[in-house]
C-alpha cells in the first residue's frame, strides 16, 4: 500500500456548475478525468482526504494480459500498448517486463484449457518454471504456462501521472465530500456533499465498493456489485533468498501469487470473501494463510509479513465491469465493477468512455469498441 503517495492537490469547495462530475477519487475516475478535463469542467469528488486510498493504492503492482474475461483481456492488452508508447518519452517509465507463470499442483489442474481459450499463454515445461524461480520446490508443479507479455507496473508513478494530467487540464478534485442527496433539476443533476453543492447534467459513478450507494442516492437501479476483500502481505524470506527479477507465479488453483518486491516477496493468497463496503483492514488468519501456502511451495521458509494490506475488488455478476450511460436515467454514467482490472485496463477504457461520454468519435474502434460495448450496464436490466 502507497502510503508515502504524494496526493495532488485538493480543494475543500464544491464548485457551484460542471459539465460532468466524477463520483470516486481511485484510478477508475482519475483515468476519466485526465482523459476528458480538456475538453470538458470537470469535477471529482472523493469522499475521503485523499484520492487513491482505497483499492487502488492497495493493488498487486502486476498487469498481465492473459488476466480476465475476453472483454478485459482486449483492453488491458490495448492499455499496455498505450502505456509503452508514453514510457518511451517519459523521464521514469511505469512498466517493467516481469514474466508470469500459472502453474498447475495437481491432475485436476486447468492450466492447458487455460492456454487453449485465445489468453496468450504459452504451455512450458515445469523444468523452465523451476529454473527461472530456484525458490520452488522441485517435483511439486505438474502443468506451467507463461504470460510472456506481462509486465510490472509502478502503480505510485502511474496514478501520479494521470492525476497531474487531470490537473493541467483543469479538473478540479473535492477531498471530503461525501454524497449525501442527489436530486433532478431539470436536465440536469444536484449533487449534495458534505464539501458543498454542485449542479452538472452528467454524472460518472467511479465510486467503486460504494457505486451501488451512489446509484441508489441518484435514483438509478443498483447493480448488485459485489466488494470481495483481496489481501496482498510482504515477507522476507530466512531460507533461499528471492532474486529481485525473477517472474510472478499464479497457482491455476487461485489459491496464491506471488513474486519478488526488492529482497522481499509480494505474496497473496487470492481470497474472495464478500465484505461490505468499507476502509478494509488484514486480518491475521488470512496472512498465516498466506505464510503457510508459501512455506508449501517454496523454499523461502517464510516467518512473518512485514508489511500487508487488503483492498476491495469490486465485481459485477458477470466479473466484466460495468461501463456506460444507464438507459433508465439520462445523463447517469457506470464506470465499476473493475474488480481486479481496474489498473490494466485504465488506459483504453478512460479513452473510450471519455468519448461516450462527449458523444465523440472515440480513437479506439474495432475491438477495443466491441469489447468496451460489452461492458454496457443495461445488460443486467
Amino acid at each position: 500500500m502507497y502510503t508515502d503517495m504524494a496526493s495532488p492537490a485538493t480543494s475543500s469547495e464544491v464548485p457551484p456548475t460542471a459539465d460532468v462530475v466524477i463520483v470516486g477519487g481511485g484510478i477508475a475516475g482519475v483515468s476519466l478525468a485526465a482523459e476528458i478535463g480538456d475538453r470538458a469542467r470537470v469535477v471529482l469528488l472523493e469522499a475521503d482526504d485523499a484520492l487513491f486510498r482505497h483499492t487502488s493504492s492497495r493493488s498487486a503492482q502486476q498487469v498481465q494480459p492473459s488476466y480476465g474475461p475476453p472483454a478485459v483481456r482486449q483492453l488491458t492488452s490495448t492499455t499496455l500498448s498505450i502505456l509503452r508508447r508514453l514510457d518511451e518519452n517519459a523521464p521514469a517509465p511505469v512498466l517493467s517486463s516481469r514474466i508470469l507463470y500459472v502453474i498447475g499442483l495437481d491432475d485436476s489442474s486447468k492450466v492447458s484449457q487455460m492456454a487453449s481459450e485465445g489468453t496468450g499463454l504459452r504451455l512450458t515445461s515445469h523444468s523452465e518454471v523451476e529454473d527461472a524461480v530456484p525458490g520452488l520446490l522441485p517435483g511439486l508443479v505438474r502443468e506451467v504456462a507463461a504470460d510472456d507479455d506481462a509486465s510490472e507496473v509502478k502503480v505510485k508513478l502511474l496514478l501520479t501521472r494521470y492525476a497531474k494530467r487531470a490537473q493541467a487540464h483543469g479538473v478540479e478534485f473535492v477531498s471530503r465530500a461525501k454524497l449525501t442527496a442527489v436530486a433532478r433539476v431539470g436536465s440536469s443533476y444536484r449533487l449534495t456533499t458534505t464539501a458543498g453543492t454542485v449542479t452538472a447534467p452528467i454524472i460518472v459513478n467511479a465510486a467503486g465498493a460504494w457505486a451501488d450507494d451512489v446509484a441508489a442516492l441518484a435514483g438509478s437501479r443498483p447493480l448488485g456489485l459485489a466488494p470481495l476483500r483481496r489481501t496482498v502481505i510482504l515477507t522476507a524470506p530466512t531460507g533461499t533468498p528471492v532474486g529481485p527479477m525473477w517472474p510472478m507465479i499464479y497457482d491455476a488453483a487461485g489459491s496464491l501469487y506471488f513474486r519478488p518486491h526488492g529482497r522481499q516477496v509480494l505474496a497473496s493468497p487470492l481470497e474472495d470473501e464478500a465484505s461490505l463496503a468499507e476502509d478494509a483492514r488484514p486480518r491475521e488468519d488470512v496472512i498465516e494463510r498466506t505464510l503457510a501456502r508459501l512455506n508449501a511451495l517454496t523454499s523461502f521458509e517464510v516467518a512473518g509479513a512485514s508489511e500487508a494490506w487488503t483492498g476491495l475488488r469490486t465485481v459485477t455478476r458477470d466479473d466484466v465491469p460495468a461501463v456506460g450511460f444507464d438507459h433508465d436515467s439520462d445523463g447517469f454514467f457506470w464506470l465499476a465493477g473493475q474488480g481486479g482490472y481496474g489498473i490494466q485496463t485504465s488506459a483504453a477504457i478512460s479513452i473510450l468512455a471519455a468519448a461516450a461520454i462527449l458523444r465523440e468519435a472515440s480513437p479506439l474502434t474495432g475491438d477495443d469498441q466491441q469489447a468496451f460495448e460489452s461492458m454496457t450496464p443495461n445488460r443486467f436490466a
